[in-house]
This record gives structure tokens, sequence and C-alpha cells, in this order.
């Protein structure tokens, strides 16, 4: 087994640039469909790695492309899998995403969802044999639009520590929650089991930031805000024993539950080049008109948000955001404006662009 331990030098910070969602959209399909993955299918892994960005969650964008595009050159990622889906009954599915890219697997379960919960009012799916597949947000949003209430999560290989101990047991496990808003944009959360998504540590590690003593323990199981120690240590869960639990269950339905690797099973993403990764998802949609006609619903959801964002705020600066806002409000404005990478971003597309053959198009606007 290839492993490799994490040795990275912290980086002057570099400004980013400006590149619209069209330019950066095009660069990640080209790089996906030369690494042999259909067109449609690049689109989707493309498109989840834009919608992170657009949304500021960077750690989980474009700058997962080199990663990415290794691991599928190297033959640990089937570019074209063939996924198979069983009903075991009319409301659960059971997934084998064939090792497929973690965005085409979650895209197929989410398809395959939507007629079950239209016919049962409830319905959830397992998934094996997957891999990386983003924000978990995405999939949720997919389930939400089509009027569902929508609960997806993913395990991931053991970089967080159990509540009491330093020893890296779970992946950040993440878990999004997502439920209609009628003419309203939706209401979706996305968070990781632990205090900080790991990518947030890698883009700290790049950027020559510290980190918040807080987020993680170094390999001797001390507090850090070295990125790098960090990396080679453990990040600790939120909340303690609440975080620790939450990433628990979300291991026991992602990944034992499904069948995939899971805790200490799952390889590394990074260290770990030789073996699939095989990662498990668990999604749940339930159809919010199967409970109560939807205007009887959004007059009560707005209520009892209304009694969120009516409070008084801890300040006069402070806007009371509900969950999800801030990034739905950086997605928006991404649109319009485009999106401020880092230039380590851009050298990392330009160097995959390169490696594949595919022709780099620098984008052609002003550095922030």
């Amino acid at each position: 087994m290839d492993k490799k331990t994490l040795t990275v030098s912290p980086a002057n910070r570099k400004p980013s640039i400006m590149v619209s969602v069209q330019w950066l959209m095009l660069c990640l399909q080209n790089i996906f469909q030369a690494r042999g993955l259909a067109p449609e299918q690049a689109k989707q892994v493309a498109d989840v790695l834009v919608q992170a960005d657009m949304r500021g969650i960077y750690s989980h964008g474009s700058s997962r492309i080199t990663i990415y595009s290794d691991r599928l050159k190297r033959g640990l990622v089937n570019p074209n899998p063939k996924i198979v889906v069983s009903q075991t009954a009319p409301g659960t599915l059971l997934v084998d995403g064939d090792n497929g890219m973690g965005a085409v697997v979650g895209h197929h379960t989410v398809q395959a969802l939507l007629p079950r919960v239209a016919e049962t009012g409830i319905a959830a799916a397992t998934v094996q044999r997957s891999n990386h597949f983003g924000i978990a947000a995405v999939y949720a949003e997919a389930l939400v639009n089509e009027g569902c209430f929508a609960l997806v999560c993913s395990n991931a290989p053991p970089t967080m520590a159990a509540y009491g101990t330093n020893e890296a047991v779970f992946g950040t496990n993440p878990i999004a929650l997502g439920m209609p808003m009628g003419n309203q944009k939706p209401l979706v959360t996305d968070m990781a089991t632990s205090v900080v998504a790991r990518g947030k540590i890698i883009r700290a590690v790049h950027e020559g930031t510290e980190i918040p003593k807080d987020w993680a323990l170094n390999a001797h199981g001390e507090p850090t805000t070295n990125p790098t120690d960090a990396l080679n240590g453990v990040i600790l869960p939120f909340a303690g024993p609440k975080g620790s639990a939450i990433a628990l269950f979300v291991d026991l339905l992602a990944g034992v539950l499904s069948g995939a690797n899971y805790a200490k099973q799952t390889p590394d993403l990074y260290r770990n080049l030789s073996d699939p990764s095989d990662i498990g998802h668990f999604m749940l949609a339930i159809d919010i008109s199967r409970f109560q006609s939807w205007d009887s619903f959004y007059s009560r959801i707005n209520d009892c948000l209304g009694m969120i964002t009516e409070g008084t705020p801890l300040s006069d600066t402070n806007e009371i955001k509900l969950p999800g806002q801030i990034e739905m409000e950086n997605k928006m404005k991404a649109l319009s404006d485009g999106i401020a990478l880092p230039t380590d971003v851009i050298q990392a597309l330009e160097q995959a662009c390169q490696d594949t053959g595919v022709s780099f198009t620098a984008p052609h606007t002003s550095s922030e």
C-alpha cells in the first residue's frame, strides 16, 4: 500500500483572480473529459466543484482538481461506471457506484430516488463503492427543488478523533439538510461533523496562514495552530461528544448500512494512492405534500423562520442569517461578478490541463 506522509510547507498567501463561472465550468469539464469521463458526467463533476466555489466553500471546489485528476490517471476511480440500483422495497434503494466519480454517483442516486419518493412519499438510498462527492448541499438542494425534505450524508477517510481520544477514527462525515420554501431560495444547510472541514486546513497550508487552536491536534495529541501539523495529526469533532456522536451515526448510515468502507477502513484520499476509496453515502427524501398542503406548510415555515430573522441582532452591524443563507448569497453574487480563485488553484488548473493535453486559456480578469 502506497502511503505517503504529508509534508507540504506553507507558502506565502497569494492574491485571488476573478474568473467567470462559465470559464471555470468549461476548464474543469475539458479536464475530466480528457481523463475519460463522458461529456455529461464531466459536466456533473465540474458543476459540483464550481457550486462549492460559488458558495465560497473553496476547500471543496476546484482546489480538488489535482487529486481528482491524479486518482483518475492512476485508475483508482472508474471514469465510466456501470451504476447499479437495486430496489429492495417501494421506498428503499441500494446503489452500487462501481467506483465512479462521487458526483456522478451522487447525481445518479438523486435521479433514482425521485420517482420512488413520488410513489411512496418517503424514500431512502444507501450508496457503496463511490468516491468523494464534493459538498452534500448540491444533492440535498436537488431533492428540495422537487418538493422534498432532504437528508444527505457521506462518510470520509479517518481524519477526525472520536471524542476523548487523539486517534483518527472518523472522517469529517458531512451532513446536509434541506427544506423547500416556496418562491424563496431553498433552506439548505451543509456541515462537517468536525470543527472544520479538512479542506479548509489544506487551504491554510497553501495560503500560509495559521489555524485556530481548537481545530486540531498534532501527531503528539497537542493543540496546534500549524496547518501542516494539523494534517499530520487529527481534526476535532464540533461540540465535543455531540459532534463525535453525529459523526458515528453518519458512518453507520453511509458506511456500515450501505456496505461501503467505514471508519478506519476507509483509505486516505491523498495519502493512499493504491486503493479505491469505497466511500459510502446515504440519502433520505420526504415528500412534504404527503403531510400538509403546500399553502399550510409555506405559511407555517415562513412564520417559524420569521421568529428567527425578526429577532433582535446582538449588535447594530449584525444581520440575522438563516442556515445556508450566506452560501446562497455568495452563489448569486458569483453568477454576476465571478469567482475569486486563489492563484495556486489557477496554477493547479493550468497544470491539470497540461497533464491531460487540454488547451488552457488564461482568464482575462484582474487580480484582487
